[in-house]
């Protein structure tokens, strides 16, 4: 009798939590063909964007000299990003 109640109590509390749950929208950020949505900062800006960022084979390609950085030209907030990374050694 209490693992019966003990159940429903679980179940119940399921459904309230997943009824009060939004749906989740997926953007990818990287259409894997170019930069286009994309904004870049090179250090004291030494040479032009492209020749520190590029997309090769849908990967996208940053020399890592000079410095900088890439950023979206979108604006996003209250976001969860899933990132795949390789720093070849």
């Amino acid at each position: 009798m209490k693992a019966r109640m003990f159940l429903t109590a679980v179940i119940t509390a399921l459904i309230c939590v997943n009824n009060g749950a939004t749906a989740q929208k997926t953007e990818k950020l990287f259409n894997g063909k170019d930069l286009s949505n994309w904004n870049f900062v090179v250090a004291e800006n030494a040479v032009p964007a492209d020749q520190v960022y590029s997309v090769q084979n849908g990967v996208i390609h940053i020399k890592g000299a000079p410095l900088g950085y890439m950023y979206t030209k979108e604006k996003y907030g209250n976001y969860r990003l899933h990132v795949e990374w390789r720093w070849p050694v």
